[in-house]
């Protein structure tokens, strides 16, 4: 009953909201990785007063954990805004312009996540196994290159590149394969342009929808994505920070997300940890992938001796 106000048709019921992902903490403290998961991904969102970044730890069968988040240069703040940051990269590398102010940043975050080891509970310790590097932004795009290209941690780091693919566009796995590219779930790694540098390409719909479903499932669930100990009251924040809106062109339907005003910097990066993840070879359970949910043909014994083939329908 909608008591004449009904909800848009387009409207996913998929929202995420604070209070239920403020019940997805854990007992595992900060900075600490769950000793049933074997994989360490991250992501930095590049601003221009600020660099944020995330580090999510994975199981096998794709079940995530956040492991630490934070900025550079640290807000040393509960609350704040990008847009209004108050420690910034440029006076934190002593007023140094755009290209040279970042790169420093990029260097400095680098050293601090990527050379050491991030201990399980158990003791064990891992290390970081892939790390994307938002590179959308046409101002920072050269220097992201540069810095994957030139990191002492290269093997580990790639410049990413985020496109909102709708209903009515080609799935990137239906474009042509380039010589050397790597294609797997909504994603392909491969040169861009005519430039020599390697970088991810990525379907942001695909994997932020991917990464709200885990995000729904319930604590214990062994593909459910959860949160360390403590209080993340601004990082709820930007993991609502979007909305899904259901749409459906050309027999494909896609929930196309759409930011609501706030923040949405450490929402990027989850989803971008998620999706180097899956570069690194972890693989989600088959429905979730297209191929699994793909309907076959299906061959059907006659009392003849023969059989009939039947196609799905809309093939």
């Amino acid at each position: 009953e909608y008591q004449n106000a009904p909800t848009s048709d387009d409207l996913t019921s998929d929202k995420l909201d604070k209070r239920g992902l403020a019940l997805r903490c854990t007992n595992t403290p900060r900075g600490t990785i769950p000793s049933d998961h074997t994989v360490l991904t991250g992501f930095v969102d590049v601003q221009e007063r600020l660099l944020f970044w995330l580090l999510a730890s994975w199981s096998p069968s794709f079940g995530g954990h956040v492991v630490s988040y934070g900025c550079w240069p640290d807000q040393r703040s509960s609350f704040f805004e990008a847009a209004h940051a108050k420690r910034t990269i440029s006076a934190e590398t002593g007023g140094a312009g755009f290209e040279g102010g970042l790169r420093t940043a990029l260097d400095a975050l680098a050293v601090e996540i990527m050379s050491r080891e991030w201990k399980r509970e158990d003791g064990i310790g891992l290390r970081v196994s892939q790390l994307l590097v938002d590179a959308n932004w046409g101002r920072s795009t050269q220097v992201v290159r540069n810095f994957a290209k030139g990191s002492p941690f290269a093997a580990n780091i790639l410049p990413s590149h985020g496109r909102g693919i709708g209903a009515s566009s080609q799935p990137l796995t239906e474009k042509g394969k380039h010589r050397g590219d790597r294609i797997g779930l909504n994603w392909r790694v491969g040169k861009i342009g005519e430039t020599d540098h390697r970088s991810a390409l990525y379907d942001t719909n695909f994997w932020k929808t991917f990464t709200a479903a885990r995000l729904r499932l319930a604590v214990g669930d062994p593909e459910a994505i959860t949160l360390p100990a403590g209080d993340h009251d601004l990082l709820l924040d930007h993991l609502t920070s979007e909305y899904p809106v259901r749409t459906e062109a050309r027999g494909r339907v896609v929930d196309e997300w759409k930011i609501s005003g706030r923040d949405n910097h450490w929402w990027d990066c989850l989803v971008g940890s998620a999706v180097a993840a899956s570069i690194t070879g972890l693989q989600p359970a088959a429905s979730e992938t297209p191929q699994g949910r793909a309907r076959k043909k299906v061959a059907i014994p006659t009392s003849m001796g023969g059989s009939i083939v039947v196609k799905p329908l809309g093939k």
